[in-house]
């Protein structure tokens, strides 16, 4: 949701919250998840969420 929100900031912050509670259980995001998040990362930014300069 944060991605199609053209959020980037967000769902860096969200895999960075995951990355340290999966830690606190020597547990780490699986390689899905961590291409699923990278691809998020270089997505191109969906035109109709443009945010107007008012």
């Amino acid at each position: 949701m944060q991605a199609r929100l053209d959020r980037p900031d967000a769902v860096s912050r969200t895999y960075a919250l995951l990355t340290a509670c999966l830690a606190e259980i020597d547990q780490q995001p699986t390689a899905d998840t961590a291409a699923f998040f990278h691809a998020l990362q270089f997505q191109e930014p969906d035109p109709r969420n443009a945010r107007s300069a008012s």
